[in-house]
Order: C-alpha cells, then sequence, then structure tokens
C-alpha cells in the first residue's frame, strides 16, 4: 500500500506534457484537467476547493496511467487526495451515503440481502465449494442504474448535484432506489443467473454464497475511505478463507480487480485465486451450435483491459459464435474510451453521462448494431448514452450473447 509520499516521489518525475489531459475522457466536458491537479497536489496547492469539488471527478480509468510517458500512476494519485478529502471532511454527501449503506445494509446501494436475491430462489448452485462464483455488481447494477435514470430524469446535471445529494440524504439511498425500481426489471440478475447456468454446462463447477456473499467494497477504496476498506478487505477475507476458498471466478471485472490488484496490497497473505468469468470461459473453448447474426463492437471495460489487461480473451469468445461479424472501434483494447462510470454516476451523473457519450461515439464509428461489453456498470452508462445520441443500437453483456450462442433456453 503506498502513501502519500511515495505519490509525491511519483510526481516528482512529471514534466507536464499533457499527455494525461490529452487522454482524459472528461476533458472538454468540464473545467476538470488531471494535468493542473497533479501539479497542485505535487506543489502543495491542492486546497479545499480542490478536495471539495474536482478530485471527484476523475473516473479513475487510468487511461492517463496508460498513455504517461513517466509511467505516473494518477489513478493511485487521485485515491490518495481523495483520502485527503476525507480526512478533512469535504465529502460529496452522495458518497457518504454509499458508505453508511454499507455499512447498514452490507452494500452501497442499500439494498436488503433478501430482496437483492429473488431473483436466484430456483438456482440448483450448491453453497458450499472451494471455487466460489461471485456476483458483484451483477447484482447491484439495476437499482443503481434506476437510481440515476431517475437522477437525470428529474434535471439534476452538474450544477444541481449538491441539491441531488441533499435529497438523497433526506430520504437515503436506499428509499430513492426502492421508488425508483417499480416496474423495472431485473435485466443483469437476468444476465447473473445465465452466466450461474452455463458455467458448469461448460465444465467449470461453482459455488454461490447466495445472500451471504460478502460485498467487494470497491467504493471504500474508490472514495478514499482507505483505512475503511482495509479493515472490510480483512473481515471479507478472512469469512472467505473460513469457506475454505480457493478460487473466486466473477463475470463483474470491478470485483476482479478488487480482489486481485487490491486485496494483497491490504490484507497480507492473500491468496485466493481470482479470475473472470471470460477468462475462464476462453479456456474452455466452448462450442456455439446458434449462429447470432449481428454486426458487433465490443466495449472494452478499462478494468478488464488496463488494469486485468484482458482484451483477447472477449473477442476470442465473440468471434466463435457463427454468424457475428465483429467490428473494432479507432480506440480499443488497453486504449478504450471509459463508459463513464468510475464512481462518478453517483457524484454527478449529468457528466458522467456526457462521458458515456463519447464512449458510444467512438463504439458506433464502426456503424455496429449491437455493442456488446463485459461490466454491468458499462453496459448501464452504454445504454444511457445510446439513448441520449438517439442512436438505433441495442446494448447487451457479453453472458447474454453467450447464452443465446449456446442455444439455451431464455
Amino acid at each position: 500500500m503506498i502513501g502519500m509520499e511515495d505519490v509525491m516521489e511519483k510526481l516528482a518525475v512529471c514534466m507536464q506534457c499533457g499527455a494525461c489531459v490529452g487522454s482524459c475522457p472528461v476533458t472538454g466536458l468540464n473545467e476538470f484537467n488531471v494535468r493542473r491537479l497533479a501539479r497542485r497536489a505535487y506543489l502543495g496547492w491542492a486546497g479545499q476547493e480542490v478536495l471539495k469539488e474536482e478530485v471527484w471527478l476523475c473516473l479513475l480509468c487510468a487511461r492517463c496511467y496508460e498513455n504517461c510517458p513517466r509511467g505516473i500512476n494518477l489513478p493511485e494519485v487521485m485515491v490518495r487526495l481523495r483520502q485527503q478529502a476525507v480526512k478533512q471532511g469535504l465529502v460529496p454527501r452522495t458518497v457518504s451515503l454509499t458508505r453508511s449503506n454499507l455499512s447498514k445494509y452490507g452494500n452501497p446501494a442499500g439494498v436488503e440481502a433478501k430482496e437483492l436475491m429473488e431473483w436466484a430462489s430456483d438456482l440448483n448452485v450448491p453453497k458450499s465449494g472451494d471455487r466460489l462464483f461471485y456476483a458483484g455488481f451483477y447484482l447491484l447494477a439495476d437499482h443503481i442504474e434506476s437510481m440515476v435514470r431517475s437522477m437525470l430524469r428529474v434535471g439534476i446535471k452538474a450544477d444541481r448535484v449538491a441539491a441531488a445529494a441533499a435529497l438523497l440524504q433526506r430520504v437515503g439511498l436506499g428509499g430513492l432506489v426502492k421508488a425508483a425500481m417499480k416496474g423495472v426489471g431485473l435485466s443483469y440478475r437476468q444476465t447473473l443467473k445465465r452466466y450461474l447456468l452455463t458455467l458448469p454446462k461448460l465444465g467449470l463447477e461453482v459455488s454461490y454464497l447466495y445472500d451471504e456473499e460478502p460485498w467487494v467494497g470497491t467504493e471504500l477504496h474508490t472514495y478514499g475511505f482507505l483505512e475503511d476498506f482495509a479493515e472490510h478487505a480483512k473481515r471479507v477475507y478472512a469469512l472467505l478463507k473460513e469457506r475454505g476458498i480457493k478460487e473466486i471466478v466473477t463475470p463483474d471485472p470491478i470485483a476482479a480487480v478488487t480482489f486481485k490488484k487490491l486485496y494483497p496490497e491490504y490484507v497480507d497473505g492473500f491468496s485466493i485465486e481470482v479470475k473472470t468469468v471470460v477468462e475462464a470461459l476462453a479456456e474452455k473453448k466452448p462450442e456455439f451450435k446458434a449462429p447470432v447474426e449481428a454486426k458487433v463492437v465490443f466495449h472494452d471495460p478499462c478494468m478488464l483491459a488496463r488494469y486485468l489487461r484482458v482484451v483477447e480473451e472477449p473477442r476470442t469468445l465473440l468471434t466463435s459464435i457463427p454468424g457475428l461479424d465483429l467490428n473494432e472501434p479507432v480506440r480499443n483494447k488497453q486504449f478504450t474510451v471509459c463508459c463513464g462510470a468510475g464512481g462518478l454516476e453517483v457524484v454527478n451523473p449529468s457528466l458522467a453521462r456526457e462521458v458515456a457519450v463519447k464512449s458510444v461515439q467512438n463504439l458506433l464509428s464502426t456503424n455496429a448494431s449491437l455493442v456488446v461489453s463485459a461490466c454491468p456498470m458499462c453496459t448501464m452508462m452504454l445504454k444511457l448514452g445510446v439513448e441520449k445520441l438517439g442512436a438505433k443500437a441495442e446494448v447487451v453483456d457479453l453472458g447474454d450473447i453467450l447464452w443465446k450462442a449456446l442455444a439455451q433456453e431464455a
């Protein structure tokens, strides 16, 4: 785990070339400037105004890190600056709510565990076993999408986020989500169910903890609650070890990065193998039976492509499907354009959607009619981007395409 002194040492080699600004998806949408912010931090000029507003606009997408000629990990710098903001009490109320919801409900959306697991009532997946299927953000994506849509629908824009935060503080994030969820389908959990049913058919036996699945705690790290994250990670790891878990397989790249990259920094002796479902399925080399006649473009999630360096596996799966025409956008793989999530969808949903529009424009430059992703938060934001553009394209999860190609029943 690196500290603020390490961050300053890294920033010392910055030559102010601007590669970070040129690659940042938020650039041009508002006054956020990652190069200027990093310079202020190094010079000790990151005062309350910066900590209260600017540091919360970074997506942590790591595109700047990918392009930096000096290899400066600016996402880590932002997390450390947020830690300073936390210590000074300069935290957006929506961010504070995610933290309190995790403490009260066991997840950042403030949803009761029983409500989250209604979709799994007819599953026949064992609860014990050394290879664990971890659902992650697929469990919450329907709730988060409904909340974000509600905030956008009532006209909440960048200059009105404070008012939105006040509203959430009064009713509680969980209360708003429940109101927004009325009449909304559970598409992400349907995808989750398809993944769970597909894996055993391909020879990959897994266990699932159902309502006992502990939340990974990603947002605690994202928003700079690093002491909380350290304690949370230790508790989750202890629980998983007690269960005899030796391997985690998850369709959620956010959870995969948290377990694989962050937990070892905070948990001594972390020894659980972590793999994405995309990697696991690609290794199995499944034989697809049903053709999917569509012109497809794959959106590389930042967590999958840049943090985990998993870029060929989803393409291997997609190009193995009969009839599927896979097209590549100009910016792809490790140079993918962020979807606009990364925590920004809670802090500033309007700005997050503007970033999503940029990403969709890159993807639809291929004239594809079907956008496929392998991250629930990416799928959510890309749908919002497509709708904002009024584009004629459908956004689906990779799991749904694979399910169809395996000729499974809906």
